[in-house]
């Protein structure tokens, strides 16, 4: 091993892939490899991990062919940190250069046409370092992710493109046909309004999938359309020129909430972590905590959001708006009439919304506690029931904002971590905004995460989730069943005058099958396990396994700290 970072073996089948920082999507260079004569086989190695559980693992992952299988195999090595690091030798050793492993009584073997993509995690400790059979490898180094073309990104850069030009006032648009075709303009557009120098994959997602699902709401909520904007101007003092001109004011408010809500937390973190590994390495510690480690990576408190926000509620119809500013000032005035147009509902002249739109400073808690309300699109809750669920949470700006940019990032299937210190109210906020949604039921699955954890307690946990969603979801069906079959027999009739009862029993199912199942991570760096937390999350499978779609995974964590000697 000692002479291992002077040689290259050019002719083995296998290649590094690593990079500086974390998300340039080196998981998605090597699904990219993938092409229709080759199947992609994905095996993570590190963690809590006994020789029985590499087996194991390799067992799922790995198909037991003959020798004259056509299928070029492409092994995907996720290479995280473990503490049996002769295991990991042993297994790389074997599989790189004897081209095969026994498993109990069977052998794999590695056929010439196979190709092997190691993807080193980034930790402070070099891997390469650890595992120094690897320098003998070509290294394929990722400085800037590949952006894919997805529907979402074609429904953004499209309406930039027309909001640049100056045209998102005139029309609504069909997203099936309204996107643009050059798939280079599209990708520029997306990065000139990040506007991020070096973005990561992360950060990419996030600003693509937030403001794609803001700007579908926005794009059919009828108040917001031309015609109906042009119709109801009159009403608030405006030209139908100038009220149609509030549709780009909109689309401003949404580019800049999205990207200031992407932008913060990714590049203060990196910076953080940057500091980290420097200060691991630093030889005055002390002088170095002293000077750097004090980052605060907050970009999410209230008063940090000047002085306007808006965003789409729940009911994909209505939109919130938060507003610092004077009421006298031009832009509190502007906000106004956006507020009362988003009705289509005037009468004599006056909006359905009754309530004014007010300075966000003047709130008391139950007043931001009703405006949560109004926009998880939670009704019909009364007095009693509102003071049940709150119990002696209070509510402020501050948790406020966070619900609600943790509740956009759901929607859109992102993992959303919390970081702070222990006891900052983390659990608590997740906790209150799953009861929220759930008009007070408790659906929220929990795991607290401590040093004594391994991978297969997590396993163990998500298979008893599995089973406790499968008990949820027949539940529901049958209480949907018992209903049906409990109606007036006129009101059966009438529903099974277009359909069949199978079909009206299915659409049920339906129904049950897309509400959302929050799993929780309590403390998660706290075990030795990342490497099965950071799959479950970042590809929600586990061991290449693919997980219910309806998981949406959230989780806490503690910052870092170097201990000070004493």
């Amino acid at each position: 091993e000692d002479n291992c970072s002077e040689k290259r073996l050019d002719d083995i089948n296998a290649k590094i892939i690593s990079s500086k920082v974390c998300g340039t999507g080196k998981s998605t260079y090597i699904f990219n490899q993938k092409d229709k004569n080759s199947k992609l086989i994905y095996l993570p190695i590190g963690g809590e991990m006994t020789k029985d559980d590499l087996i194991k693992r390799i067992e799922a992952a790995i198909p037991y062919t003959s020798n004259n299988n056509k299928t070029k195999y492409i092994l995907h090595i996720d290479l995280t940190k473990t503490k049996n690091i002769d295991l990991v030798k042993d297994f790389l050793f074997k599989l790189l250069f004897l081209k095969k492993f026994e498993l109990d009584e069977n052998i794999i073997y590695i056929r010439p046409n196979d190709l092997i993509y190691i993807e080193l995690e980034n930790s402070f400790n070099s891997l390469l370092n650890t595992y120094k059979i690897l320098n003998l490898l070509p290294e394929a180094n990722i400085l800037l992710p590949d952006i894919k073309i997805t529907r979402e990104l074609k429904i953004v850069s499209t309406i930039l493109y027309y909001y640049e030009k100056n045209e998102i006032q005139k029309r609504n648009f069909n997203f099936e046909k309204d996107v643009i075709k050059n798939e280079i303009e599209s990708r520029q557009i997306i990065l000139k309004y990040l506007n991020i120098k070096n973005p990561n994959l992360y950060q990419i997602n996030t600003f693509v999938n937030v403001l794609c699902s803001e700007f579908v709401k926005f794009n059919s909520c009828l108040g917001f359309s031309p015609s109906v904007l042009k119709e109801n101007a009159q009403a608030v003092g405006m030209t139908p020129e100038k009220a149609v001109d509030l549709r780009k004011s909109i689309i401003g408010y949404l580019i800049k909430i999205t990207k200031h809500f992407t932008e913060g937390p990714y590049e203060k973190l990196i910076k953080n972590q940057k500091i980290n590994q420097e200060l691991y390495s630093n030889e005055n510690k002390q002088k170095y905590i002293n000077e750097n480690l004090s980052i605060n990576i907050d970009s999410s408190s209230f008063d940090k959001i000047k002085p306007s926000m808006i965003f789409f509620n729940e009911d994909e119809r209505s939109c919130t708006i938060i507003t610092t500013c004077n009421e006298k000032d031009k832009e509190f005035k502007n906000l106004e009439k956006v507020y009362y147009l988003q009705s289509t509902d005037f009468k004599n002249g006056k909006s359905n919304l009754y309530k004014k739109l007010r300075n966000f400073r003047e709130f008391n808690s139950n007043e931001i506690f009703d405006y949560l309300l109004s926009f998880l699109n939670v009704s019909g809750l009364d007095e009693k029931r509102k003071k049940e669920i709150l119990g002696s949470y209070v509510y402020t700006p501050d948790n406020f904002i966070k619900v609600i940019l943790i509740r956009m990032r759901l929607r859109v299937k992102i993992p959303v971590i919390l970081m702070g210190e222990t006891g900052c109210g983390k659990t608590t906020l997740i906790e209150m905004a799953s009861k929220l949604i759930n008009k007070g039921k408790i659906y929220l699955k929990k795991m607290n995460i401590h040093a004594g954890i391994v991978d297969k307690d997590i396993i163990k946990f998500i298979e008893k989730v599995k089973s406790q969603i499968k008990h949820e979801d027949d539940k529901m069906y049958k209480k949907k069943i018992k209903e049906f079959n409990d109606m007036p027999e006129k009101s059966r009739q009438a529903y099974l005058k277009n359909n069949t009862e199978k079909q009206i029993f299915q659409g049920y199912m339906d129904e049950i099958k897309k509400r959302e199942i929050w799993v929780f991570f309590d403390e998660l760096n706290t075990c030795n396990s990342m490497g099965l937390l950071t799959e479950i999350l970042c590809k929600n499978s586990i061991y290449g396994k693919p997980l219910d779609k309806r998981f949406i995974f959230i989780a806490s964590c503690n910052p870092y700290r170097i201990l000070e000697k004493r």
